[in-house]
């Protein structure tokens, strides 16, 4: 059984993500997602992910784990936009490196089946 991967934001740590799970097809379906198309088609030219969704709530609905690479003013941003399509159980990874504002619960008003 194949987990479905999300990786919001397709910068240099969202690509090498991608890039570093590319070796397991049949465990891990990579998708990728960012506001910049360019990003993705660039993303996928790189064989770094499966596919490319634009539509942030369509890349996560269905995934079990989400990697947020967006620039820490964006973080809180992109949980309001997926929370309401999270998949309960849905791991959500952060890879801001101010995540403090994320643990003190300044995003409280994001809720979702399973979000803590």
């Amino acid at each position: 059984m194949s987990v479905r991967l999300t990786v919001i934001g397709l910068n240099r740590i969202g690509v090498s993500i991608g890039l570093a799970l590319k070796n397991n097809p049949s465990n891990i379906t990579r998708i990728g997602s960012d506001a910049n198309v360019g990003n993705e088609q660039k993303a996928l030219k790189m064989d770094a992910f499966d596919k490319v969704v634009h539509n942030i709530p369509a890349a996560v609905e269905e995934a079990e784990m989400i990697i947020l690479c967006v620039p820490m003013d964006e973080v809180r941003k992109n949980l309001e936009i997926i929370a309401p399509v999270l998949k309960p159980g849905a791991v959500v990874l952060d890879t801001s490196p101010l995540a403090a504002p994320v643990a003190r619960g300044e995003v409280s008003k994001t809720t979702a089946p399973g979000l803590r």
